[in-house]
């Protein structure tokens, strides 16, 4: 008799772990997100992690997904995005995918001492159109960040005081992402704002220079340029994109607030690809001639 490649929550909470704890990067989409798997996600320490969930107003006010667990672990450095159509459970890791009916919840995995739901999973090999689905997903999601996480915040405890009714949705325009400024950009090099720049970038240079990865990566995260630039790159699949092409989109970004002209931006530009050199980013530039592509990490 040949044996089932099912898993069941107990399967595939050890199954998850092994492929986390072999690949430091992945994306999650879960439709909820629970604060005990949050934790329990926290304690994996995972390098680079795209998290996906539903993120509608009624999964926050039931309790089916975690505000604060999704706000510590972007305080971490997890990408987190939601996308209010979703009801996929994915967890891709390496060269393999669970999938099945388990959301990332206490219940879902059997992450507590009772028994959990009955929920059944099963293990693939990831090819390049599993791939491509799964970062399309990514790429519609919307990105949540420290300051919208904490606009979610207010808006929800407002609904908990007026006792809200069913079918809340978040306002018109809630979740549009303000334009880049040149604050997202550094006014030194990596090496000159180590001893001259008093800012953030001044900070992370200093981090960066002492091999603190980890704190480091928290500050990155706080850049609007960095998540901007991560989504540029999803569009290309893995083409990448040449210099000059990122100095257009910039100056597309900035020009109606700032007055610059594209010679000026590009200093600001070397002085940012100079900061991703030396960091431990998902984000990495190549030359194979005279100019320089940045490209994502799969």
């Amino acid at each position: 008799m040949t044996s089932s490649s099912l898993l069941l929550a107990n399967g595939s909470r050890k199954k998850l772990i092994e492929m986390m704890k072999g690949n430091n990067s992945g994306i999650i989409l879960t439709a909820f997100f629970s604060e005990f798997a949050g934790s329990w996600l926290e304690e994996l320490n995972l390098k680079d992690l795209t998290l996906v969930v539903r993120g509608r107003v009624e999964d926050f006010l039931s309790g089916a997904t975690s505000l604060k667990a999704l706000a510590k672990l972007s305080q971490l450095g997890v990408s987190i995005k939601f996308n209010f159509d979703l009801h996929a459970k994915i967890f891709c890791f390496g060269d393999e995918i669970l999938l099945g009916s388990s959301n990332l919840t206490a219940n879902g995995f059997n992450l507590l001492t009772s028994n959990g739901n009955i929920e059944l999973n099963n293990i693939i090999k990831v090819t390049d159109q599993d791939m491509a689905i799964i970062e399309k997903i990514v790429f519609e999601s919307k990105l949540v960040n420290a300051g919208l996480l904490s606009k979610i915040e207010k808006f929800l405890d407002n609904q908990l005081v007026a006792k809200p009714k069913n079918n809340i949705v978040w306002p018109d325009n809630f979740f549009v992402e303000e334009k880049l400024i040149l604050d997202d950009l550094p006014e030194f090099n990596f090496e000159d704002s180590i001893e001259k720049d008093t800012t953030q970038w001044g900070e992370l240079a200093r981090l960066l220079s002492r091999g603190e990865n980890q704190s480091a990566s928290l500050i990155f995260q706080q850049f609007k340029i960095i998540s901007w630039l991560r989504t540029l790159l999803l569009k290309t699949h893995n083409r990448g994109i040449r210099f000059g092409e990122i100095t257009d989109k910039i100056h597309n970004e900035v020009s109606e607030r700032y007055s610059i002209t594209r010679k000026d931006l590009k200093l600001y530009q070397a002085n940012l690809y100079s900061f991703i050199r030396n960091s431990n980013l998902d984000i990495y530039i190549e030359r194979p001639n005279i100019t320089e592509i940045l490209h994502l990490r799969k």
